[in-house]
């Protein structure tokens, strides 16, 4: 591209290209590319893998209520600006009506994060949590989402539904026991005191169908610290082959 000139046919000092400002343009080119690549971005790769409600029950394994996540993905995600909400399995209440967890940090591809909540009198420690909320998981049924943003989602997905807008903030819902609102065919099974649900393939497994996905069993809540397990990558979309124009001869 031609340099600019002034009015007097002279190049413009101030739009010049210069091998001085040649380089200056590569080097901020690459340092964004280079920030861009060092920053995990939020991404539709981070799941629910268990739920425990029986957290300091009679009969309980631990003494909190717990969630933890999974990141199913071949990269890392930024978890700031995520957040767990609840809401009651049916009824009127929303997910804003309890209190909601921020989430920050980074989680590595195949690692696990322990969101710890509501302690209870009973049962054992949880393994050092990733993040620390109060809410008041009920252990055989409820609804919790992994949610785009720290505001309140004031829908519940049954007597109160969720809008598209709503819903787009929705990265991973988890219906269970009698829960009116899940994903797939049918809510999860409902747990105990002494179980938690639990996703299988330590997690890998999302055929976004809850009831198909999840299974009550003994709890193993896993953090940052426990060893990662790295899903297989979902296989490529298949390519559709065009239809050829015909060549035939049109029939009068």
């Amino acid at each position: 591209m031609p340099n600019a000139t002034d009015m007097r046919g002279l190049p413009d000092p101030q739009s010049a290209v210069t091998p001085a400002r040649t380089c200056a343009l590569v080097g901020s080119l690459a340092l964004t590319l280079f920030v861009a690549a060092a920053t995990p971005l939020h991404a539709q790769t981070v799941v629910i893998s268990q739920v425990s409600g029986g957290g300091g029950a009679s009969g309980a394994v631990y003494g909190n209520d717990f969630v933890e996540l999974h990141n199913v993905g071949q990269a890392p995600v930024l978890l700031d600006g995520l957040s767990l909400q609840y809401a009651a399995p049916s009824g009127f209440q929303t997910f804003g009506e309890n209190p909601i967890t921020p989430l920050t940090g980074t989680l590595p591809t195949g690692g696990y994060y322990l969101v710890q909540l509501a302690a209870g009198a009973s049962g054992g420690a949880l393994p050092a949590p990733d993040a620390v909320g109060s809410t008041d998981l009920n252990f055989f049924a409820g609804k919790v989402v992994l949610a785009r943003g720290v505001d309140a989602l004031m829908c519940n997905g049954g007597s109160s539904p969720c809008d598209s807008g709503t819903m787009a903030r929705i990265v991973d819902l988890v219906g269970y026991g009698t829960a009116d609102f899940f994903e797939g065919s049918g809510a999860a099974q409902g747990a105990w005191t002494n179980l938690g649900l639990v996703r299988a393939g330590d997690g890998c497994t999302d055929t976004n169908d809850n009831l198909a996905d999840f299974a009550a069993m003994a709890p193993a809540p896993r953090n940052q610290a426990s060893p990662g397990v790295t899903c297989a990558p979902p296989p490529p979309p298949r390519s559709l082959r065009r239809p050829q124009a015909s060549t035939s001869p049109r029939l009068a």
